[in-house]
């Protein structure tokens, strides 16, 4: 098994943020223990594996963690194995990682000001996983600076500031500006529940005034009802601001006539950690769309994007590793979220033991899952299964399916 201590040294260095340098040195030396540590704790157990094929499913899970930037994937998997004896060797690992990557956070925002916006933005993408981290920050904000921001937000805008702005002209700053108005957040409210025709008008408001989610949304509406020219127009002017939604339909748009300028913007996306992104950067390193193939990147990124939850790429990587414990369990975790096809696949890898042990049983609770939600391949399968069975298996299967439909 491989450990990736790369990727982990990479998040350290990009999460020091604007420390001094001998701070920034500190965190790296803690950081660089703290990865060589885990990464033996993780050599040790892959060491300790005796070809068990559900051990191989678990530690391939753990690897994947590692493998990925994100530190609410980790906590979601300490909350759903802190009970369970056969994850207790790799929870210590997983939790001194989590903890590691919430102190490089806590580094990050301590060289930052102590304002309303910068603890907004500290509990919108950290409260979930590293809720003491927040708290502190917290503490270094003023009592006053809630009132003195809502004040400053309520008067006209300041020359020079995005809401000032025409819309045509160029934010350059790597920061997404987001307004608090009530176009804005009317605009994201109707965006959200997919009622675009009163959303444009209020979106073209709140765009207009310089708001960078406001012109992302703008632009997707342009492109639904097929105003290629404005989607194009309103989804620069949100990339260009760093909104990463709009970095990925700018790349999305310029794909067909600029894939090199299409591909530069996915990386931009997905450096702000948009799983998605990275799923669409897995495609063109694969396909060669502006860039050389490069199936290795191709497969980190989509490792990234899986990660993360985001669940096509968690059927590509089940579907590319079919046959193996890893395919298995990438299968598991798209089948678990719903998708017919992974819920198939995943219950002919039951069926035929090529993932791990066969398991008739489990094989006719997935089959017969994916057949509810469309997936017609697996009648015959479930036919062969149910005279296979026996009376208590079919009983205890068709209770595992009821409880899944239930917790829907």
């Amino acid at each position: 098994m491989r450990i990736h201590t790369t990727v982990l040294l990479v998040l350290a260095i990009a999460l020091g943020g604007c420390q001094t340098l001998s701070d920034r040195n500190n965190v790296l030396s803690r950081s660089g223990e703290a990865i060589k540590t885990q990464a033996q704790k993780l050599a040790d157990l892959a060491a300790n594996m005796t070809g068990d094929p559900q051990a191989e499913a678990r530690h391939a899970e753990v690897e994947a963690l590692f493998d990925q930037a994100y530190i609410d994937p980790l906590t979601r998997y300490l909350n759903n194995h802190t009970d369970d004896p056969d994850y207790r060797d790799y929870l210590p690992v997983v939790r001194a990682e989590r903890d590691s990557r919430c102190r490089a956070i806590a580094y990050r925002y301590n060289s930052q000001p102590a304002t309303r916006d910068s603890l907004q933005r500290l509990e919108a993408g950290y409260a979930f996983s590293c809720p003491e981290v927040v708290n502190e920050f917290a503490k270094r904000v003023p009592a006053s600076a809630a009132s003195d921001e809502h004040t400053a937000a309520a008067g006209s805008p300041a020359a020079g500031s995005p809401a000032a702005r025409s819309p045509g002209a160029s934010n350059t700053g790597n920061t997404a500006q987001t307004g608090s108005s009530a176009q804005a957040q009317e605009c994201y409210l109707l965006f959200a529940i997919r009622n675009y025709q009163q959303a444009e008008s209020i979106c073209r408001t709140a765009a207009t005034a310089g708001d960078a989610k406001a012109r992302h949304h703008l632009a997707a509406i342009s492109n639904s009802n097929g105003n290629q020219t404005e989607a194009l127009r309103w989804a620069r002017l949100a990339a260009d601001q760093g909104q990463a939604n709009g970095q990925l339909l700018l790349a999305e748009l310029l794909k067909p006539q600029a894939p090199e300028e299409a591909f530069g913007w996915l990386q931009k996306a997905a450096a702000q950690q948009l799983p998605e992104a990275h799923y669409q950067l897995a495609q063109a390193y694969q396909q060669g769309q502006g860039t050389a193939a490069d199936p290795g990147r191709a497969e980190s990124q989509l490792r990234q994007a899986a990660a993360a939850g985001y669940l096509p790429a968690m059927l590509a990587l089940g579907i590319d590793k079919n046959g193996t414990a890893a395919g298995r369990y990438w299968l598991e975790q798209a089948a678990e979220r719903g998708s017919a096809e992974a819920q198939y696949r995943l219950g002919l890898d039951y069926l035929r033991g090529t993932g791990g042990p066969e398991d008739p049983q489990t094989a006719y609770v997935w089959l017969s899952l994916s057949l509810v939600n469309g997936e017609q391949r697996g009648k015959r399968y479930l036919e062969q299964l149910s005279g296979q069975l026996d009376s208590t298996q079919l009983a205890a299967a068709r209770n595992q399916i009821q409880r899944r439909l239930n917790s829907r």
